[in-house]
């Protein structure tokens, strides 16, 4: 290989939240030319977090002489963004449009390289629905949802040092160190048949089975917050074949869409995130009561709350 042949790179970033001004996805001296980005997102608030435009700075600029004109068309698609496969962009993770929904999308520069000589600084605008200091609505308003982003470049020589990595748990929307299972907790109302069962490879090697429920039937599980705030709920649960329909509800309130359990193929390990709400200091219960009937598998819950700065 030629001493001079330039090198793959990839680093990771993240603000959990965006703080003012924009986010950075990467920061590189040296020469190369930048092949991708991937970015990840978890609306913190109501609205679309979508209209932020992206930023390449090269060799030093004060003005980019690369800037986009929104985060969808970045990403190969219009008015807003949907799941999608294509070879150079899509969107692989979209959940929708509630608080608290992921969205992940990628863009590759394989025919559309950007090269530099000396540095390239990129860098996107977190900006979309949300209200001013005068109290009133928009569409162009700084956000503060969670994002994250892998830059990926060739470069020729030593790369620049890397922003710190943070630990794994704090890298994930959801820290599975406060992982609650079910089949640990008593269901406080059951109709149909409940059984704890051993499944190599789940986490904790079991989940609760709920069959044989008829619709309106419910389960409900107690979990409890040490403070006031604003949390989002995750259940970790398994579609299959026979899977029916659910809806979970907080203290009796539905909490989000209708969940299908059903898959032709047994899916373990399957996030079903829930909105943003606000939780009282105290007692409270996590409900799933049936759509449609059919089978459930219950891993377990985490009760996240909302972050507010950077993790330690």
């Amino acid at each position: 290989m030629s001493k001079d042949a330039p090198y793959f790179h990839a680093s990771y970033r993240q603000a959990f939240p965006c703080k003012p001004g924009n986010f950075v996805v990467a920061d590189i001296k040296g020469q190369g030319h930048y092949v991708g980005t991937v970015l990840s997102v978890r609306s913190t608030e109501p609205g679309w977090f979508g209209e932020g435009d992206e930023f390449f700075y090269l060799d030093g600029e004060k003005v980019p002489s690369l800037r986009g004109t929104g985060l969808e068309d970045y990403f190969g698609q219009a008015w807003g963004l949907r799941k999608s496969d294509g070879p150079y962009q899509g969107c692989s993770l979209w959940e929708g449009g509630f608080t608290g929904s992921r969205c992940t999308a990628y863009r590759w520069h394989m025919k559309d390289p950007v090269r530099f000589e000396k540095d390239l600084r990129v860098e996107i605008e977190h900006k979309g629905v949300g209200v001013g200091k005068d109290g009133k609505g928009g569409n162009n308003f700084e956000r503060s949802d969670e994002y994250s982003s892998v830059a990926f470049w060739y470069q020729t020589g030593a790369h620049m040092s890397y922003p710190p990595l943070p630990k794994g748990m704090d890298r994930l929307p959801f820290d599975y160190r406060d992982f609650q299972e079910f089949e640990s907790l008593k269901a406080l109302f059951s109709a149909g048949k409940t059984e704890i069962v051993t499944v190599p490879g789940l986490h904790g090697g079991k989940q609760l089975e709920w069959s044989e429920a008829k619709r309106g039937a419910r389960l409900d599980f107690p979990f409890r917050v040490g403070r006031d705030g604003v949390y989002q709920l995750m259940v970790l649960g398994t579609h299959r074949w026979d899977g029916g329909e659910g809806q979970f509800l907080i203290d009796g309130e539905p909490l989000g869409d209708v969940h299908s359990f059903r898959n032709g193929e047994y899916l373990m390990h399957r996030e079903m995130a829930l909105p943003l709400g606000k939780l009282k200091s105290g007692d409270h219960t996590l409900s799933l009561r049936t759509v449609k009937a059919g089978w459930f598998g219950l891993d377990g819950f985490i009760v996240q709350p909302l972050r507010t700065a950077e993790p330690k």
